[in-house]
């Protein structure tokens, strides 16, 4: 009672102060509650920022994962020069590397073959010589008649001709394609291009009729 009492007789004596402290004391309490409006434009702006990084990350990766465009001149005449010299020089000068291990695979099959037949005409030309001239041939071509031995002899040498003309075939090969790349090289294989094959309606003499459109965009 003495408390309320004192509190009374204050505000008795000082009533403008009272409430102006009262007033004072209701200001600093009173806390700032954001509203839903405030929430939402936050929201819509940390998202609309997550979106743009996002959108530059891929950008950026994609600017990255892009293969770099040569443009360096490439002369078909030059490549076929190259190509004729020696075997992968024109995939060389078009700075195709990974046709090289094609290539000389290929020539390297075909030149064992023509060798190791080779090898073998020279042998049965020299049982041949030894028939012709009465000598006797080591066992078991003793055996052979002279007709078979020539022809095991004229089995070797189409195989050699064969072969030979498949090294010249695979050299020529990469020959041509070399200048084939030269020649395409410039050619434009970009995204830019675009083909649709699509219904159209077409108009000739006055009549409509149905068909099939391609259209050919080059942005």
């Amino acid at each position: 009672m003495l408390f309320l009492y004192k509190i009374d007789s204050a505000q008795s004596a000082f009533p403008d102060s009272i409430v102006v402290l009262e007033q004072k004391i209701i200001s600093d309490s009173v806390v700032s509650i954001p509203t839903t409006e405030h929430f939402s434009a936050t929201t819509i702006q940390q998202s609309s920022d997550t979106l743009l990084e996002q959108k530059e990350t891929s950008i950026s990766k994609k600017i990255k994962k892009q293969k770099k465009v040569d443009t360096t001149h490439y002369s078909p005449k030059k490549a076929a020069i190259w190509g004729a010299s020696f075997p992968g020089l024109g995939q060389i000068y078009m700075k195709k590397y990974w046709k090289l291990p094609i290539v000389y695979g290929v020539l390297s099959a075909t030149l064992y073959f023509v060798v190791s037949n080779g090898k073998n005409l020279k042998t049965y030309n020299g049982y041949l010589r030894n028939m012709y001239n009465n000598v006797t041939n080591p066992s078991p071509i003793d055996q052979l008649s002279l007709a078979q031995v020539e022809a095991y002899r004229n089995t070797y040498r189409r195989n050699v001709q064969l072969a030979s003309f498949a090294t010249v075939f695979a050299w020529g090969l990469s020959i041509v394609d070399a200048v084939v790349d030269a020649h395409l090289h410039a050619f434009d294989i970009s995204d830019n291009l675009s083909l649709k094959v699509k219904p159209d309606i077409n108009y000739s003499n006055f009549t409509y009729y149905a068909g099939i459109g391609v259209h050919l965009n080059l942005k």
